[in-house]
């Protein structure tokens, strides 16, 4: 629609702005050869040709930069002027909250998301990326309540929290918990097969059992650009660290946006000494 949009009106900055933003969150879970995100940024470009002040294009610029170039400085740069130019823009401070969470300036992500939060309290997307923040900040507690609170907003959004509550449980030194979580996923009829596969592999193996059978159920999805992101977190709560790295590494060779959280992933804390592990950091220009 967007794309129609600078169509009937090429002159509006507005519709540039929006497929920007809509090229760059879709970039982000297909193909790279697709690309949206140099889409993305060549209608972000576009708008601010024709309005300067467009804090949304600005936005987008920052969150490109730092989810595709890891380009810290030139992301906060973006993202500083975005907020400047609009204040009251609840996405815009949602991504300068991400990106302070990523580079580690954890209290100041959390008040930015307060922030986020002021600006739209009902958008669930805000709630569910609180307990994001929180979770990056080691707020466990505080993360779950938010993470219970957006569940019960959207219900049927359940596939875009449960993961969150599961590593809260993991890190809060609740595997059990983080079990029947992850079972969860599972919930709606098209996932009773694995359900009931993996409930008796726990039943019958205790979790080691059960994240091995994930693992399993992992492979049988066709691949995309994050697949080797998702077996090195199932992998982590395994406690298969070596395998974990090895995935985190293939997921850096495969373009995979959510290289960028690894300095900030608490899954990932028992392999920070690691050297590949810290490799891979220093070449996302997140060295600690």
């Amino acid at each position: 629609m967007f794309r129609r949009a600078v169509v009937i009106d090429p002159g509006y900055a507005r519709s540039w702005a929006g497929l920007a933003s809509g090229s760059a969150e879709l970039g982000m879970w297909t193909d790279p050869i697709e690309g949206l995100i140099p889409e993305a940024k060549a209608a972000a470009r576009h708008a601010i040709e024709l309005d300067p002040e467009n804090g949304e294009a600005w936005s987008v610029l920052g969150q490109i930069a730092f989810n595709q170039e890891r380009d810290w400085k030139t992301a906060e740069s973006d993202l500083q002027r975005a907020i400047s130019i609009s204040p009251s823009d609840s996405m815009t401070e949602s991504r300068y909250a991400t990106f302070l969470s990523m580079v580690g300036r954890r209290d100041e992500a959390v008040s930015h998301m307060r922030r986020a939060l002021q600006l739209d309290p009902l958008s669930f997307f805000n709630v569910r990326h609180m307990g994001s923040v929180l979770y990056w900040s080691r707020r466990y507690d505080e993360s779950l309540e938010y993470i219970r609170k957006a569940e019960e907003m959207e219900p049927e959004l359940v596939n875009v929290t449960v993961d969150w509550e599961v590593d809260d449980y993991q890190m809060k030194g609740m595997p059990e918990q983080a079990v029947m979580a992850d079972l969860r996923n599972f919930s709606l009829p098209d996932g009773k097969r694995w359900h009931d596969r993996l409930d008796a592999a726990y039943r019958r193996g205790g979790r080691k059992a059960y994240w091995k059978t994930r693992i399993k159920f992992l492979g049988s999805l066709p691949d995309s650009p994050c697949s080797a992101g998702g077996f090195a977190r199932i992998y982590a709560l395994a406690g298969e660290n070596d395998r974990s790295v090895e995935s985190l590494n293939r997921a850096l060779n495969e373009g995979c946006f959510w290289l960028s959280i690894m300095k900030a992933e608490p899954i990932f804390d028992p392999l920070r000494g690691d050297p590949l592990f810290k490799d891979i950091l220093k070449k996302v220009n997140l060295s600690e």
